[in-house]
């Protein structure tokens, strides 16, 4: 029969999953407000130049288009993990109505 109880744990175990990687989010936008947000001198002179992103709007593509993708599909395979975790470790009784087993076993 399969263990009870350990439906809370993976309750918890995917808020800490939630938690981690909003901690590295955060982290990834405090670099961003880290970086200068001026260019350097000589890089917009001069006839047909364009100026290039400053290094806090090149940090801030970066998330855009790389970072956050690898992070949200970091989410979905832990949080996908830690459902098939709780799964397995509860076995196929898993949701059903613990009361409701108990009585009928009278």
């Amino acid at each position: 029969m399969g263990r009870t109880g350990q439906g809370p744990q993976a309750g918890k175990n995917a808020l800490w999953v939630l938690a981690g990687h909003a901690v590295v989010l955060g982290v990834c936008i405090a670099g961003i407000f880290t970086q200068s947000d001026t260019v350097p001198d000589g890089q917009c002179e001069g006839p047909g130049s364009s100026c290039p992103p400053s290094p806090r709007g090149s940090a801030f593509l970066a998330l855009i288009f790389f970072g956050a993708p690898a992070l949200t599909i970091s989410l979905v395979v832990c949080l996908v993990t830690v459902a098939i975790v709780a799964a397995v470790r509860d076995g196929p009784t898993a949701g059903t109505n613990i009361r409701a087993r108990h009585i009928g076993s009278r």
